[in-house]
């Protein structure tokens, strides 16, 4: 089975999981019954780009899908917790292609929900030795979105979405050493480039506008060629001493990421 096959499997068992998981944060009955229905069918509507890179890690490190499974559904757990907290915060009325849900249920239930799924996922990455890691990168998260909220300088993308890219790399790995750290770094970057791609569709096309991000220009433009590096999980030959050339190192044609230095 090649790799884009597997990964899609591998999406589809991840899908339910995640779905599972987000129901078992809500009571069974009643209104929480209703609202926990809503929220799980949402939360399994995502890009799971998170747990798929976990799966994408795991299966290529040669581990089982009981091993890494845990921690995919739970990174993505505490991404949608996010999201619900994000939108409320921001008044964004639009998430996945249609109304945000805290349009539908409310601010304050909307509020619960992402506490309610954040606990959960704390849960289950505690059940599967990931716990510690997982509160870190998401405490991690939570000043990249303050940072940016409050316009304190400095590279909020690395932490807002770059640690949990981190941890998603790492987890799939499992256990510790430096090839965890090494795909730990090389997971963040990934993450800070899909930030910087996200800031380019918002700010639009290079140029276009004076206050276009310089991290966009210089690396999300390139987050095309580091998806095709985790999806083929290229575990290169001195990836965990030379990680900084990962990419170059596996594809030629990709130069390696610039550092941001603004």
């Amino acid at each position: 089975m090649d790799i884009e096959a597997s990964l899609r499997r591998a999406g589809g068992v991840l899908r339910s999981a995640v779905e599972r998981e987000a129901r078992a944060a809500f009571p069974r009955g009643g209104a929480g019954g209703r609202m926990g229905r809503a929220v799980a069918a949402w939360t399994a509507r995502g890009g799971l780009r998170r747990g798929l890179l976990t799966a994408a890690v795991g299966r290529g490190m040669g581990r089982g899908e009981e091993e890494w499974m845990p921690a995919a559904v739970a990174v993505e757990l505490v991404h949608a917790a996010s999201l619900l907290h994000d939108d409320w915060i921001d008044g964004g009325t639009v998430r996945r292609g249609e109304a945000a849900l805290w349009t539908r249920l409310g601010g304050a239930a909307a509020t619960v929900a992402g506490d309610a799924l954040l606990c959960r996922a704390l849960a289950v990455a505690e059940g599967c030795g990931e716990g510690a890691a997982l509160l870190r990168a998401a405490a991690e998260t939570c000043r990249g979105e303050w940072k940016q909220d409050v316009g304190e300088e400095g590279d909020f993308g690395a932490e807002k979405t770059g640690a949990l890219f981190g941890f998603a790399a790492g987890a799939g790995a499992g256990g510790a050493g430096k090839e965890r750290a090494a795909l730990e770094r090389w997971g963040r970057r990934i993450g800070t480039a899909y930030q910087a791609l996200d800031d380019w569709r918002d700010w639009g096309r290079v140029g276009e506008r004076p206050g276009f991000p310089r991290r966009a220009a210089g690396v999300g433009v390139r987050v095309r060629e580091w998806v095709w590096v985790y999806g083929e999980v290229a575990w290169g030959e001195g990836m965990a001493d030379q990680d900084d050339r990962f990419s170059a190192h596996q594809n030629p044609s990709v130069a390696p990421v610039p550092k941001n230095r603004d």
